[in-house]
């Protein structure tokens, strides 16, 4: 996915794009919401984080799961 080729580069705004532009076509990405939610950790925002863990954990338990335990 390009947007977690961007995220592990360290490109965080153009892979929050390409993730936001997923989820507008299709809101229903786990792996968008994930990397969305790797940045928010990486760059402190961890409410958001916890949000969007929330979020998936109906619909991608391990993802939700593996996004609370980043640091």
């Amino acid at each position: 996915m390009l947007g977690e080729l961007h995220r592990e580069q360290g490109n965080f705004r153009s892979a929050m794009l390409v993730y936001r532009e997923s989820l507008r076509l299709n809101p229903d990405q786990p792996l968008a919401w994930y990397g969305l939610g790797l940045i928010a950790t990486a760059e402190g925002r961890i409410d958001e984080r916890n949000a969007i863990a929330e979020r998936l954990r109906t619909s991608a338990p391990d993802l939700a799961k593996q996004l609370a335990e980043e640091r």
